[in-house]
């Protein structure tokens, strides 16, 4: 039984000797990657040295509290978990405006740590609760998301000038830009609703804003005593009175007066609208413009809802006229795009790709990197250049390609000219490279900065870099006028929310403002006209003003000294073991009491036990586990499943279970006990147009009474996409034989889901099937509830080959937007579903069916639980009528549905035993 012990703590040891260091600081447990020493000892450092003042804001000391680095490429975020008491940062710092960052670790530590102390106190009655059912009873955790967010907002923005959020200037340009037009947001759509711009980041983008004004007009002091007082309360209705406690009113009437406060401000503001001609009309969010002198080419993201729970982001690469303002989608690669340059009839960008290998767990070990493309307007020719972590390019007179590469983990870059007779290094350091632009006489400008600097604009001759700007505030979006003069978009009001164009005169060296609305970006000349984006209640468009310029007037840099690193402890090296032990500390440990009654309402049994769920703080192991006890019948039944990242991308489970097995008589034969060991692994995985993913897995299922059968289940899957659709594909062969067991069964399962946009709709077919390839057959075969329609939910069948199809179409039928505020229910949008069905086996059609489906999308507490109820109406192939429903949600788990919609498997196909809805039942 030892040496089987051992052998079970073999991928722990496996996986931390070969992955992860481990050091602690006063009050920080740090995991990095192997060669991620000083980014982890730099984060931590700045983090120890906010640390008191953020525990003074939040009234909170967390303790000590597991700090990981991660790597997952160009990818720019972090994030916090609470229950676990840990915070992960990506190491990837961020370019233009971004965060207006002057130190990204420190930002985002900054950030990520706020999260943890404003959401763990707890008080009172919540707290013996905490103590008994495990740290995820957190009363802060129920707050509206724009509360959590904009604390996070609000202090990583008063750590340095022109840092966070709030210095950069957009949060407070979309505020007052939609308040100026009387749009002002509404509750739920500072919920992050999916529907209205600026999308899911509504949290960050006014919860900062608001808690901003809050602090000044009710006192900081009155922060800590918010959360003091609602966390000791539950449930999450009792937010209110914790407001009304601690800032001396509930939320409706704090926002109310924020409104009014609002309203005074954005009546001298000056939007694009009132000052400038629109282009475009599209809304969300356009980034990178670039012209060929004649049109402008951007590239827009933009959402749409096309079902309830459902939405899909578009990146679009567009090309623009300036003067019919008439728009032609140039390209959608169904990925991300950073940068965009045309040369020549050549539209050159920058398209995100995945490649595994990195040292992170959160990815499963896949990292972004951006891949340089070519695409020949006139013919439609497309290539790829370069793949890499390319930060900024542009390309020469020559024809060459000047490019910056990040060197991760060190801060900085590498500039490096790409020819057809190879790459050259010009150069290496502490400078990290953002943007470059060249001009057509083959001036080079960059937009750089160092560690602990916001963005200014740099030239360089060779290992010679010289600063042309040098400011607090961000210099990006850089480009040239037809005179070859720099034109570029700085922020220095951006705590005001405003961000300027200006041209630095090639010749004299002097810098001009040009006339246009309070938020401008992304400046370029066409002819007489100034182009550039902007804002309006629907996002981001092209606009234009006649290009007049006068001279430009700063204001006074802030005389704030730079925040200096307090933290004096020293890191020590602590066993690479460590962050493991974390997974002994559960995050739930539930007890429940289940009843089961017969058809009678008489009591059959009473099963008492309790839910397990943990993980460590990498999460590379998570487990969950249910042990219940039947005091009628005296048994007991197990589930476990247990999974391992630890050698990311291959993915490996365990599940276990044992439940007690009854005849008809209801006497007990014992138990069957149940032993599923398997792996997943993606053997091809990349985003955009075409193939995105192969995936391959095995899993040997072993169970019986004596383990007396033992089955291999092979699966495989792809998924493909398109510019308008989405195919998932996914094969199971599910057989026992002699080798396996001791009789021979095999069955092979498939599904293909496919999924058209169609009329700002969806169009979705589905079509399953089951064979059985035994050599000896079942006189009669069962499905249980494969298609809808059907009073009796088990359609029968001789045949070998059962197979279902469905054919929908899923519509907005009304926008709702209603709710009331607490307790917290609003009401979005209804969507139907028209659908017809059919089952069938090799040679008749065994049942079918058409109808409809209403399905509302309803939000909970305050749209962290999404749900979308299924009330159906069906015509049968016998011609009976009848009805059905269904609650599907957004969690990772369906009621009353056994199986992935058809849209979510699309996007991420896999069968495995468990999940089969068609799974049959067989009688000899």
């Amino acid at each position: 039984m030892k040496k089987w012990f051992h052998l079970s703590l073999l991928p722990i040891l496996l996986t931390a000797a070969t992955r992860w260091r481990a050091l602690e600081s006063d009050n920080f447990r740090i995991v990095y990657p192997e060669g991620y020493e000083d980014q982890a000892k730099h984060a931590a450092s700045w983090v120890e040295t906010e640390r008191e003042k953020i525990n003074t804001f939040t009234g909170w000391d967390p303790g000590k509290v597991w700090l990981v680095i991660e790597d997952i490429g160009m990818g720019v975020n972090g994030f916090a978990n609470p229950v676990g008491e840990d915070i992960h940062l990506f190491a990837t710092p961020p370019s233009g405006f971004d965060l207006s960052t002057r130190d990204w670790m420190r930002t985002v530590g900054v950030h990520e740590y706020v999260h943890i102390a404003s959401i763990q106190p707890v008080y009172g009655f919540p707290k013996i609760l905490n103590i008994l059912f495990g740290p995820w009873v957190l009363p802060n955790a129920l707050v509206p998301g724009w509360m959590i967010e904009g604390a996070t907002v609000y202090y990583e923005s008063q750590v340095e000038p022109y840092e966070g959020r709030l210095e950069e200037g957009f949060f407070e340009a979309n505020l007052l830009t939609r308040t100026s037009h009387g749009a002002f947001p509404k509750e739920w759509e500072m919920n992050g609703s999916i529907t209205q711009f600026p999308g899911g980041s509504s949290i960050y983008a006014y919860g900062g804003p608001f808690f901003e004004w809050m602090v000044e007009d009710k006192g900081a002091d009155k922060v800590s005593e918010f959360y003091r007082i609602n966390g000791a309360s539950f449930p999450a209705f009792f937010i209110d009175r914790s407001a009304r406690k601690s800032f001396g009113d509930r939320f409706p009437y704090l926002l109310h007066d924020w409104k009014q406060v609002t309203y005074e401000r954005a009546s001298s503001w000056l939007s694009a609208d009132s000052a400038a001609r629109r282009l475009t009309d599209k809304g969300w969010y356009i980034d990178d413009i670039t012209t060929d002198g004649q049109r402008v080419y951007y590239v827009r993201t933009s959402i749409k809802k096309r079902a309830a729970l459902n939405s899909s982001w578009y990146v679009d690469i567009v090309a623009a006229d300036p003067e019919t303002g008439k728009e032609e989608v140039i390209l959608r690669p169904n990925t991300s795009v950073q940068m965009l340059r045309v040369h020549d009839g050549v539209l050159y960008y920058t398209a995100t790709t995945i490649k595994r290998g990195f040292p992170n767990t959160d990815h499963n070990g896949f990292g972004e990197l951006a891949e340089l493309r070519s695409h020949d307007l006139s013919t439609g020719k497309k290539q790829k250049l370069f793949t890499g972590r390319l930060r900024a390019f542009d390309r020469l007179p020559d024809g060459s390609f000047l490019i910056s590469i990040d060197r991760t983990p060190k801060f900085g870059s590498a500039l490096i000219k790409m020819s057809p007779h190879g790459e050259e290094k010009l150069w290496e350091g502490e400078l990290l490279i953002g943007e470059i632009v060249v001009s057509d006489e083959g001036q080079v400008f960059y937009a750089a900065r160092e560690q602990g600097e916001n963005w200014d604009i740099y030239k360089f001759s060779p290992n010679s870099w010289e600063r042309v700007t040098a400011t607090v505030w961000s210099e990006s979006g850089l480009s040239f006028d037809p005179r070859g003069n720099l034109l570029y978009s700085a922020n220095p009001y951006g705590p005001q929310g405003k961000v300027g164009l200006y041209r630095l005169d090639k010749e004299t060296g002097t810098i001009q403002m040009f006339d246009a609305p309070s938020y401008a970006t992304s400046p370029f000349v066409v002819g007489e006209e100034l182009i550039f984006a902007s804002l309006n209640p629907q996002g981001y468009d092209l606009y234009s003003v006649e290009a007049k310029s006068s001279p430009a007037a700063f204001p006074k840099e802030p005389l704030q000294e730079k925040s200096q690193l307090a933290y004096e402890g020293e890191f020590e090296r602590r066993s690479r073991l460590r962050p493991y032990l974390s997974l002994l500390r559960t995050w739930a440990r539930i007890p429940y009491v289940w009843p089961t009654f017969d058809e009678r309402w008489n009591l059959t049994n009473l099963d008492a036990g309790i839910f397990l769920l943990g993980a460590d703080v990498l999460g590379e192991n998570s487990y969950e586990s249910a042990v219940s006890y039947d005091i009628l019948t005296n048994t007991n039944q197990v589930d476990f499943h247990w999974s391992n990242q630890g050698y990311a991308p291959l993915s490996l489970n365990l599940d276990y279970s044992h439940n007690p097995m009854w005849d008809t008589l209801d006497q007990f034969l014992g138990y069957n006990y149940r032993i599923y060991p398997s792996f997943s692994y993606p053997i091809y995985y990349r985003p955009g147009r075409g193939l995105n993913v192969i995936r391959w897995g095995e899993g040997i299922l072993v169970e019986g009474v004596s383990f007396e059968h033992r089955a291999l289940l092979s699966n495989i899957s792809t998924s493909l996409s398109w510019y308008h659709y989405q195919i998932g594909f996914a094969l199971s062969h599910f057989w026992e034989s002699p080798v396996f067991s001791s009789y021979e069964s095999s069955w092979l399962f498939t599904r293909g889901a496919g999924v058209v946009d169609l009329a700002r709709g969806m169009l979705i077919a589905d079509i399953s099937t089951n064979i059985d390839l035994s050599a000896e057959g079942f006189d009669i075969y069962g499905y249980e509830g494969p298609i809808r329609g059907y009073h009796d939910d088990t359609l029968l069948t001789i045949q070998r080959i059962f197979a279902t199809a469905t054919l929908e179409f899923r519509h907005r039928l009304l926008k709702m937007r209603f709710g009331i505020w607490n307790p917290n229910i609003f009401f979005e949008d209804l969507y139907v579903n028209l659908f017809t069905d059919a089952a069938f086996n090799s040679q008749n059609l065994l049942g079918a069916s058409a109808g409809l489906e209403l399905s509302p999308e309803i939000h909970f507490f305050w749209g962290f639980v999404r749900v979308a109820p299924i009330i159906g109406l069906s015509y049968n192939l016998e011609g009976e009528i009848n009805f059905h429903g269904g609650v599907s949600t957004a969690l990772p788990f369906e009621i009353f549905y056994k199986r992935k919609d058809a849209v979510q498997f699309a996007a991420e196909p896999w069968l495995d035993f468990q999940d089969k809805a068609d799974h049959p039942v067989f009688c000899r």
